[in-house]
């Protein structure tokens, strides 16, 4: 039984991890340009 539970919580959180990752393929881009429109270039949080 217990192992029936895990099989399927696995599939389940298999499942929901592809769903948020074929939701979330097509928003990055745009969300990446967006951010860098104005114009403001962050500094690095790192300096050389």
């Amino acid at each position: 039984m217990l192992m029936a539970a895990a099989v399927v919580t696995a599939a389940a959180t298999c499942w929901s991890l592809f769903l948020l990752t074929a939701t979330l393929v097509g928003d990055a881009p745009p969300v990446v340009a967006e951010a860098r429109q104005d114009g403001y270039r962050r500094p690095n949080p790192y300096p050389r």
